[in-house]
Formats: C-alpha cells, sequence, structure tokens
C-alpha cells in the first residue's frame, strides 16, 4: 500500500507562525488607518459654520478589534445631512430670541429650512481609493 507524507518546510514553519501571530495586530493597524483616513476625509468635507463644529468634532471609536464607528460629534449632524424642513424658532429659556446682528429681540423667527448635504458619503467616495490602498497594503503584508 502506497502513503503520500505531506509536511511543510522547516523554514515556513517560522515563518507562518510570524503570520499567525501578527494578523490581528496588524488587520488592528490597517483598521485604524482607514478610520483615520475616512475621519482626515469627514473633516475636510464638512459644511464650514462659523464654529467648525462638523469638521472639528469628526471622530472615530473602536467597537471591536475590526470593527470602527466613525462619526461627527456636532449636535447639528443630522440636521447638515438630512436637512429641515421651513419651521419657526421659538424663544426657550427667554421671551425673546437675540443674536448680535438682530436689529432687536423677536417673539419667533421663520427658517426657510434646508437641503440635505450628504457630505459623509461623498468624503466615503472621495477616499476610496486611498483606503483600497490601506487594504492592499495589509493584504500584500499577508502574501509577502
Amino acid at each position: 500500500m502506497g502513503s503520500v507524507d505531506i509536511s511543510i518546510k522547516d523554514e515556513a514553519t517560522p515563518f507562518l507562525e510570524g503570520k499567525v501571530n501578527d494578523f490581528i495586530p496588524q488587520a488592528v493597524n490597517m483598521m485604524d488607518n482607514v478610520a483615520d483616513t475616512y475621519k482626515g476625509y469627514l473633516e475636510a468635507d464638512a459644511p464650514v459654520g462659523e464654529t467648525h463644529e462638523l469638521a472639528d468634532l469628526s471622530m472615530w471609536e473602536p467597537l471591536g478589534l475590526l470593527e470602527r464607528f466613525i462619526f461627527s460629534g456636532s449636535g447639528h449632524f443630522d440636521w447638515v445631512v438630512g436637512g429641515t424642513a421651513a419651521h419657526d424658532i421659538y424663544p426657550v429659556n427667554a421671551k425673546a430670541l437675540y443674536w448680535p446682528e438682530a436689529d432687536h429681540p423677536v417673539k419667533h423667527v421663520y427658517h426657510p429650512g434646508t437641503e440635505p448635504n450628504d457630505y459623509p458619503s461623498e468624503a466615503f467616495e472621495s477616499a476610496d481609493s486611498e483606503i483600497d490602498n490601506i487594504i492592499n497594503e495589509f493584504a500584500g503584508w499577508i502574501v509577502e
């Protein structure tokens, strides 16, 4: 009866063990680089208001080893991305509204609404080739 003996050469064993041991740390590093890259595009594509809040509060956090949540901590993020319908604005903690450019305090103002600005999707598309390069670099490390 015949047999076939299959084994990995001794030179390959340390190489494969190194890849196995380094895989998760390398993958985590790749995910952090992807998140940092996308965050940079999110900041660059954010509409700039007086406060720069949308860009300044762009951030990411890990949800697990290989999952990143990228977001803006701005309180008006949803209004910018989704837009707003026309509406009246009334004072909440005062009897009137006032701001430095106003002629005088007013009891309410009419806001005509805003068009949606899905800048996060635009940022994602803009970052696509750079993110592909980061992922391809990781894939290259796996097979090098």
